[in-house]
């Protein structure tokens, strides 16, 4: 954190790699939430910047998802780099999940907040957020909550959040205080089976109950 109030990320040669671009708002430290957001604050305690205002992958608990913005999967578990899939809400399809081929073209395969899903209500926002145990999407009037689960867990003190994890998965995880981390519930599996994701079996497999083969 420099003294102007910027937050500085560089790598080994000190180059500097990401800021949060908040140099000359009398910033002045910084704190974590109990809900982990990663907040700069200035002299009157206000939020001069906040990491839920930029998701990566995941959303935490009681972090949203504004018009506009995505989440976007890593490449792999080991490699951070821009993946495959990204999630993004419009106002147009909602929340919904996509891959890219090779060409940058964008195919939808996973979409959220259907009509006779939703109730109506006087939310004119259009967002999505994730709460413990669901994940809420909010389109004009439309609201619904999916991925609504019983929580059962073994530990006292466990935090839940939702990630688009590298294989174009929508998942809800917990996580324990002592690391432990569980999977609660594959959206995408759940709503679509196995078979419905369009590189279960990679570029030229044939998907049929749940198993893989080449086509013939």
């Amino acid at each position: 954190l420099t003294r102007d109030g910027d937050l500085l990320l560089r790598d080994s040669d000190g180059t500097k790699v990401w800021s949060t671009h908040t140099a000359g708002n009398s910033v002045l430290g910084m704190n974590i939430t109990e809900l982990g957001n990663f907040v700069l604050f200035n002299n009157e305690g206000a939020t001069v910047w906040q990491s839920f205002d930029h998701p990566t992958d995941s959303l935490l608990s009681g972090q949203r998802l504004n018009e506009g913005q995505r989440l976007i999967a890593s490449s792999s578990k080991s490699n951070w780099s821009r993946g495959l899939y990204y999630a993004t809400l419009t106002s147009a399809t909602g929340f919904a999940v996509y891959t890219e081929d090779d060409q940058g073209q964008s195919l939808m395969y996973y979409q959220l907040l259907h009509a006779d899903q939703s109730s109506r209500t006087g939310n004119r926002s259009n967002y999505a957020e994730f709460q413990r145990g669901g994940f809420e999407v909010n389109l004009g009037t439309s609201r619904a909550v999916f991925g609504r689960i019983p929580i059962s867990s073994p530990f006292e003190d466990y935090t839940e959040y939702i990630r688009l994890d590298s294989d174009g998965h929508l998942k809800i995880y917990q996580h324990s205080q002592a690391r432990e981390v569980i999977e609660l519930l594959d959206m995408v599996t759940h709503d679509l089976g196995e078979c419905q994701h369009p590189r279960r079996c990679g570029e030229y497999g044939v998907c049929r109950e749940g198993q893989c083969s080449c086509p013939t």
